[in-house]
């Protein structure tokens, strides 16, 4: 706790409580992107969760015996770009991370940065 202050700052490790309490940190980096990207929020998931994947520096730890409910938050997690740490239990919930990495054209983005398409991988 001295190294990682519980700040909400850069480099900071702030401990949200039960696992109902972490669907705050979503929240939280929606508005971020609400608030300093200027974007809108309705009918807009994409493009926010391309800015929370490239500017929010959030990450979900999911580690230990994990219900349905954690499992859930933690997919709502990366479906939003939020990285998502899980221990040994998460290997019960690999199939949530189906994709066709076979089809290079599905895993291009757009970069709004440079207005170009990325190949990005097989990534969540």
């Amino acid at each position: 706790y001295e190294q990682y202050p519980g700040s909400f700052d850069a480099g900071g490790i702030v401990n949200v409580g039960s696992c109902v309490s972490n669907a705050h940190i979503s929240g939280a980096a929606i508005k971020i992107a609400s608030i300093f990207a200027r974007r809108t929020l309705r009918g807009n998931y994409e493009e926010i969760a391309d800015y929370v994947y490239n500017r929010v520096g959030a990450v979900g730890v999911a580690w230990g015996a994990m219900s349905q409910k954690a499992a859930a938050i933690a997919s709502g997690f990366w479906r939003l770009g939020i990285p998502v740490v899980v221990g040994p239990h998460g290997t019960k919930y690999r199939r949530m991370l189906l994709g066709r990495a076979d089809k290079k054209e599905d895993w291009y983005v757009h970069d709004r940065r440079t207005g170009e398409q990325v190949y990005v991988g097989p990534v969540p």
